[in-house]
């Protein structure tokens, strides 16, 4: 008597059937903003403990509970990642949640996830898009440090001779010839020249130039010309920049 009843404590429990609901085309917002994936699933759930008191909308929790993790998962991938977000949740789905404070096992499988055509287009030109702003805007930011470090070193006569010197070690015994020129051009680049009789602040400051970059070879001469010209463009100095790239074959600005 007392050994049928310790079997009777200890047998196996036996769970009733599991149901099955059909989940289609459910749209989930995924990370790339405005585009959804598409979820499909068969959703299964079956009461966890015999005799619990059943609810109303079984199928209602099972459902909510299986897009509840497939949602969180596929809120956190961009739409171009398809395959992953399936087996992430192919892998994810596939264990059983206990829901109803363990009454109900809720798990799913054949799990597909969809996007379109179109919207898979959309989100990679917005992708690239996206890496060519950033591009842009990282070539952008790179001119202004450039163009403030040679405006700084422009800043006086003698810090730009200081300059001068420090990029050409091999030459300080010119550096005395260099001192007018530069003083033209850091008078020109922050708005101090003066106008000598027949000649135009405009032309002082091209034959200064022209005296500055005579050591440098075609190539740096096409490159200081350039950092210098950008340094004229942010002062207002639209036209001579022109000049000044022309003059030393610099490339256009960025745009």
């Amino acid at each position: 008597m007392l050994r049928d009843l310790i079997e009777a404590l200890f047998a196996p429990r036996e769970l009733p059937p599991p149901m099955v609901i059909q989940v289609h085309d459910v749209a989930l917002p995924s990370a790339s903003a405005g585009f959804n994936f598409r979820f499909s699933c068969r959703v299964f759930s079956q009461q966890n403990r015999r005799g619990a008191e059943p609810h109303p909308s079984v199928y209602d929790v099972a459902r909510h509970s299986v897009l509840q993790r497939a949602s969180d998962v596929a809120a956190n991938a961009e739409l171009t990642h398809r395959d992953d977000v399936q087996n992430h949740l192919a892998a994810v789905l596939g264990g059983y949640q206990l829901e109803l404070n363990g009454q109900l096992r809720v798990w799913a499988d054949g799990v597909a996830v969809a996007v379109t055509d179109a919207d898979l287009q959309a989100v990679r030109r917005k992708l690239d898009l996206d890496r060519e702003l950033l591009d842009w805007r990282h070539k952008k930011e790179v001119e202004r440090q450039e163009r403030d470090f040679v405006a700084e070193m422009l800043r006086d006569p003698q810090q730009a001779l200081a300059w001068w010197v420090s990029h050409n070690k091999q030459q300080v015994a010119q550096a005395v010839d260099m001192i007018e020129p530069l003083t033209r051009l850091s008078d020109t680049v922050h708005g101090r020249a003066k106008p000598q009789a027949g000649v135009s602040p405009e032309e002082q400051f091209l034959a200064a130039a022209d005296v500055l970059f005579a050591p440098l070879d075609e190539w740096s001469r096409a490159l200081l010309g350039n950092e210098l010209a950008k340094t004229l463009d942010a002062f207002g100095q639209t036209s001579l920049a022109d000049r000044l790239r022309e003059r030393f074959d610099a490339p256009d600005p960025v745009t």
